[in-house]
């Protein structure tokens, strides 16, 4: 995998192998085993990993530069150790080292640190980094870092943090990041060509973007506070290159994929349907003529055509002359007890009218609950009835499961109970005999539909006759392994579902070789969800209220930014998902309470989730892994506790967990004080709105052109290091090299 980011990254490697871990100092079984749980298997997955943030310590602060201001704030001085006290904390003896930088005295408590009392001793000298507060005139930290007094040319520069793994101090995290890119980046260079298209040096050269190594530097050496964007844009500009050339080769002659299509500039909310760049004499590709309520040419019913002897299903493939629309579909529809919105029969008669003719990408965004899996569901009975294969692929899979029991529930109600059509499940943690079957099923046709995760990829995985390649969450998927799902079949029909909607100025650039389609109503007999603002400290207001919802019945989610607290100077003050998931069963007695993390082992997690979806817990703690796929008519209750550290598109997602049945339901938002004026924006933005098109919109325009967002996600891609809002001169020349 580590070659695969490499090259996407427009680099090659002058070695025979990817340097190990096991060859950096330091790194014994239990850390390479920590390593791994975090996907990071070699060095080049250390210096691929980027920093989540810096400090700056190339000037000196000392102890007593707190004087001066709030009373908090970073200290980066020589120290040396006056004396060491103790006290008691929780039951636990914690050291008090007292420090002295020549300019005042200050206090460590080492907390979860016992180590430090025996290494600190007095008259030994030290280079002190931390998050500082004077209390009660003494000047303590919890959270700092002490590195010998020897180290001072390291120490006095611009420092990169990473995110945390578990087991590893922070300190030797980065000494491991420093060592791998020592010795990988001798051995890393530029591709002369790369990603199919351009001169990519003499790119980098207009766009002033550098080399691969010295990217890598600028990212985990800095000497200026300008490089580590340098450093990303130029690894952003690989990345845009490798999405473009993926696109453009799917859209390439032979490929079966037609031109760029954009929404229809019409009359606003609840147009589906989309409209292709027209040539001269170029029809609009709207649905046809057909079924009143549908548009669709009536098909023959299940077991009418010749073929399969039990279902009908003709040997041959989907494709121009065949008749989708038929007995299947129409079961489905007619035993739902509910109606399908306008939206939904819009699309999926587009959709049926599409597949009748050369196979093609298409996106279907709508917002959280618009129903995009039902029409996907259609479509697929369409292909299957037409004797194709359809692959369903989640990122999860709690969310396959999930998806699975459901799919199941709706054809048994709609009388579909061939085995053809009866989905089949295939994840990574399910025992090897039911995969091999299901893989043997796979590749003899048997199975019409499956539902699986990022397994489906598996090389020893392959179908007789995929037509159709659905994809939930396509943002949540790279462009990479999108592809190697539809590589294997000839030529299927491609349908990516998103629920994160994206700005109509984006879709254009970015996906405009792509057919899209939008369901932009809602179903009926939902009430809007209500949104509101809490500031830190008044949290108990919240917990009354969802207190009031509990005593009724129903249930709440509570979310927050981290699995843990790490001790990170940066990080100091900031909730943890273990630790409220202890304060909250406190808080609330006699409520059952689950967690649900990305940490926890598969089993785990699903045995949460499923204690949460049928009542056995009625408070469910988790992180954002909760942002997609839970489906609870009974949760009324979204608790986003430090809301500004989660972008627009998270907070819109994690509010969809909720106000999915006909009770009302509620999202608190528990924001931090310091808001900054955008974040104060976005906030307003989710309470004033619920329609996620106006959100991503809103969102843009917050964000603009000219906002260099750093590596953050934008939730309409899972781009790693691409902004689409801060690097649209990447995006446009990246698109002009493949014109």
């Amino acid at each position: 995998m580590s070659l695969e980011i490499l090259t996407a990254a427009g680099g090659m490697l002058n070695a025979p192998a990817v340097p190990s871990l096991e060859e950096l100092p330091g790194v014994g079984k239990k850390r390479l085993e920590a390593l791994e749980k975090r996907n990071i298997h070699d060095q080049l997955d250390l210096i691929f990993r980027l920093p989540t943030g810096y400090t700056d310590r190339r000037t000196a602060k000392p102890l007593n530069s707190l004087y001066g201001s709030s009373g908090k704030g970073m200290v980066h001085t020589r120290i040396t150790v006056l004396h060491l006290d103790y006290f008691y904390a929780r039951g636990k003896k914690v050291p008090k080292i007292w420090v002295d930088d020549g300019s005042a005295r200050g206090a460590l408590l080492c907390f979860g640190r016992p180590f430090l009392g025996r290494q600190a001793v007095p008259g030994s000298e030290w280079l002190l980094s931390g998050s500082f507060n004077l209390r009660h005139g003494e000047i303590q930290s919890s959270s700092f870092e002490l590195v010998s007094g020897k180290n001072q040319a390291d120490f006095f520069r611009i420092q990169p943090r990473y995110s945390a793994v578990p087991g590893i101090p922070a300190m030797v995290l980065n000494k491991l990041h420093d060592a791998a890119l020592n010795r990988c980046r001798s051995l890393i260079a530029d591709q002369p060509r790369f990603a199919g298209s351009g001169d990519f040096p003499g790119e980098l050269k207009t766009l002033e973007l550098p080399d691969l190594p010295t990217a890598l530097e600028y990212l985990h050496r800095p000497e200026t506070v300008n490089q580590p964007s340098r450093g990303r844009r130029r690894l952003a500009y690989a990345e845009l290159k490798a999405l473009y050339f993926q696109r453009n080769k799917s859209a390439a002659p032979g490929s079966g994929e037609g031109g760029g299509t954009a929404p229809e500039p019409g009359p606003g909310p609840g147009t589906s349907r989309p409209v292709r760049a027209r040539g001269p004499g170029r029809p609009d590709t709207g649905p046809r003529s057909g079924h009143p309520d549908t548009g669709l040419r009536p098909g023959p019913v299940l077991g009418t055509r010749p073929g399969h002897p039990d279902t009908g299903r003709s040997p041959g493939h989907p494709g121009p002359g065949t008749r989708p629309g038929g007995g299947c579909s129409q079961k489905l529809m007619s035993s739902l007890p509910f109606s399908l919105t306008a939206d939904q029969l819009s699309v999926y008669a587009g959709l049926a009218d599409a597949f009748l003719r050369s196979p093609e990408t298409h996106l279907l965004q709508g917002d959280v609950g618009s129903g995009k899996t039902l029409v996907a569901l259609l479509a697929a009975l369409d292909i299957m009835e037409a004797g194709g294969q359809a692959a369903f692929m989640v990122p999860t899979e709690i969310l396959a499961r999930q998806h699975l029991q459901s799919t199941r529930r709706l054809f048994a109600r709609a009388g579909l109970e061939d085995s053809y059509l009866s989905p089949r499940l295939y994840i990574a943690d399910m025992p090897e005999e039911e995969k091999e079957t299901c893989r043997r099923e796979m590749e003899e046709g048997g199975a019409g539909l499956v539902i699986g995760t990022h397994s489906l990829f598996s090389r020893n995985v392959s179908f007789q006759s995929l037509k159709l390649v659905i994809i939930d969450e396509q943002h949540r998927f790279g462009v990479a392994q999108r592809g190697e799902l539809s590589r294997k079949a000839e030529n299927p029909h491609v349908l990516m579902l998103s629920a994160t909607p994206i700005p109509r100025t984006l879709t254009m650039t970015l996906f405009n070789n792509m057919r899209l389609w939008t369901i932009r109503s809602m179903p009926g007999g939902r009430k809007p969800i209500h949104t509101h603002l809490a500031v830190m400290g008044k949290e108990e207001k919240v917990y009354r209220a969802v207190g009031e919802l509990l005593a009724r019945g129903e249930r709440a989610y509570f979310v927050y930014p981290r699995i843990e607290s790490d001790g990170n100077e940066h990080e100091q003050g900031l909730k943890s998902a273990e630790e409220m998931y202890e304060q909250l069963k406190r808080r609330f007695p006699g409520v059952s309470v689950g967690l649900v993390h990305g940490r926890q082992d598969m089993l785990t997690r699903q045995k949460e989730m499923e204690s949460f979806q049928e009542g056995v817990h009625r408070i469910l703690v988790a992180t954002s892994v909760v942002e997609v796929g839970l489906d609870v008519p009974e949760a009324t209750a979204m608790v986003i506790e430090h809301a500004e550290r989660f972008g627009l598109a998270a907070l819109h997602q994690l509010r969809g967990r909720v106000g999915r049945g006909a009770l009302q339901s509620y999202c608190y938002l528990v924001y931090d004080h310091r808001l900054t004026t955008d974040g104060k924006k976005r906030l307003r933005i989710m309470k004033e709105h619920t329609d996620g098109f106006v959100i991503a919109e809103e969102d843009l325009q917050i964000r603009g052109p000219g906002n260099i967002a750093g590596v953050e996600q934008s939730g309409y891609l899972d781009l790693e290091y691409a902004s689409l809002y801060g690097d649209r001169d990447l995006i446009e020349a990246a698109a002009r090299s493949f014109s």
